[in-house]
């Protein structure tokens, strides 16, 4: 990932600057929650992302690309993120 060199970006390849993005942070922590769905469509991808997370920061459900995996990966986030917070 950090010899990747994009070259001119498209104004709407959102992708792409999301990448460039990660790869200008080096090695600090990025405050980033990736949840993605196992079968989903993108998850090779998304897997190569991970590796620029920090562990507690990715969440792998069963599922594909479809709201209800991403209603289970946002009910994870919330219970993660903030019903563990308001224990503490």
């Amino acid at each position: 990932m950090h010899a990747w060199r994009p070259g001119e970006i498209a104004a709407d390849d959102e992708e792409r600057r999301i990448w460039r993005f990660i790869q200008t942070l080096g090695t600090r922590a990025l405050p980033i929650h990736l949840g993605l769905g196992r079968e989903d469509r993108f998850a090779p991808r998304h897997r190569l992302m991970t590796a620029a997370l920090a562990p507690g920061s990715v969440d792998i459900v069963p599922g594909g690309h479809d709201w209800p995996t991403w209603y289970r990966l946002w009910e994870n986030f919330l219970d993660a993120r903030f019903v563990s917070a308001a224990h503490d």
